[in-house]
């Protein structure tokens, strides 16, 4: 009979995500956000929104400097490799790590969409045999 491949180190699967904002999703009131999809725990939901907040606060429509302080942040604090989007319209097909997933927005004069999530360090391939 056929035998299964056994991987030599196995990382927990990753979940893929896709969102599009002309979807309209159903949102939920947090920390004067929109959450509008989410796979993470209280604790850092709270970190990524309070930290959003404050950049958006400080550098208004500067959507680069919301998106890499932001994402310089969540590294430091929670250790690589996290990816921040921020934007008025977009769509995203993610990987990323289980539970490290947050999709909201920021109301305002200009409201801020924010899509923050986690990929794992490195990915273990197999080498190519030959």
């Amino acid at each position: 009979g056929k035998q299964k491949k056994k991987m030599a180190s196995r990382k927990p699967a990753s979940k893929t995500n896709s969102v599009k904002l002309t979807e309209k999703p159903s949102t939920t009131k947090f920390n004067g956000c929109e959450i509008r999809a989410i796979e993470m725990d209280n604790d850092t939901k709270t970190v990524v929104t309070s930290l959003a907040k404050q950049l958006c606060e400080i550098h208004g429509q500067q959507l680069e400097e919301i998106a890499s302080n932001l994402k310089l942040a969540l590294d430091e604090k929670y250790g690589p490799t996290w990816n921040v989007v921020v934007g008025d319209g977009f769509a995203l097909n993610v990987s990323y790590e289980q539970d490290k997933f947050i999709y909201f927005s920021i109301p305002g004069e200009k409201e801020h969409y924010i899509m923050a999530f986690k990929t794992y360090e490195k990915y273990e391939r197999e080498k190519p045999k030959g």
